[in-house]
């Protein structure tokens, strides 16, 4: 378990994987526009800030422990500043749908008194798959084309099993063996009739799946989506830079 103390790190949480999330849109957009830096800071800015309350969130409600979270103003302040730039300089139904998944993801752990848990466990991991990488592609392209939620879709089942964990540990083998097949199989099916042969770099991540089934937890859950993410990553660079 060396391996997996990267992820000990809150660093890792609140830079690397709220990263990946608006990294697939930006380079996806290059071949369209050029990359409005400014733009792609503020957003990261605003998924670091995001993730941050969320972390703080999970660690009062699912891990019962004491999260400070009235001491957050200034971050929730931040949060709408942002907001706040999305709506002057792209448009205010961008601004909009940003607060809502704001809302959403940092209220997702109220809906456990509602019995609601269910229902933020597949609706966050649509709105952090697709949503968000729309929105990384938006704001270089002020468009978005059918083909970013294509290449996106690979994403989401990776993004449920990681939401689920967030709320408690997957004890069933035979669920977790069944995500991590279907996350692979929908890969390959999503991006061989557009990279050939070059859809097996996808599959360089399953050499952290051992770990993930050895050692089943949240921590373990984020190094294996981690990991895939920055895989698939690799690959839709090398299909929108170099085979396209």
């Amino acid at each position: 378990m060396k391996s997996l103390n990267i992820i000990k790190n809150p660093l890792f949480l609140s830079f690397a994987l709220p990263g990946l999330y608006l990294l697939f849109g930006t380079i996806y957009a290059t071949p369209y526009s050029s990359i409005n830096l400014f733009s792609f800071f503020v957003f990261y800015l605003y998924l670091i800030l995001n993730q941050t309350i969320e972390s703080k969130m999970r660690r009062y409600f699912i891990l019962k422990k004491d999260a400070l979270i009235n001491q957050y103003w200034l971050t929730e302040f931040l949060i709408l500043m942002c907001l706040s730039y999305f709506m002057l300089v792209h448009s205010l139904t961008a601004g909009l749908l940003l607060f809502s998944y704001t809302l959403f993801a940092q209220g997702k752990y109220l809906s456990i008194y509602y019995k609601l848990d269910l229902l933020s466990i597949i609706l966050l991991p649509l709105l952090k798959t697709f949503l968000l990488n729309s929105f990384s592609f938006y704001i270089h392209t002020g468009f978005i084309p059918n083909q970013v939620l294509y290449i996106v879709v690979p994403l989401l089942i990776p993004a449920f099993l990681l939401e689920a964990t967030s709320w408690q540990e997957i004890r069933s083998k035979r669920l977790m063996l069944a995500l991590l097949i279907m996350t692979y199989f929908v890969t390959l099916m999503m991006t061989w009739p557009h990279y050939a042969w070059w859809s097996l770099i996808s599959l360089i991540s399953m050499v952290t799946v051992p770990i993930l089934w050895k050692h089943p937890s949240y921590k373990t859950t984020l190094f294996f989506v981690f990991c895939f993410s920055a895989n698939y990553l690799i690959l839709i660079t090398i299909g929108t830079l170099f085979i396209h």
